[in-house]
């Protein structure tokens, strides 16, 4: 998932870089 330009995953219902 792209968040901010940077990406990052959805793990746990949480944003990790």
């Amino acid at each position: 998932v792209v968040w901010n330009g940077q990406s990052k995953v959805i793990l746990n219902n949480r944003i990790v870089p």
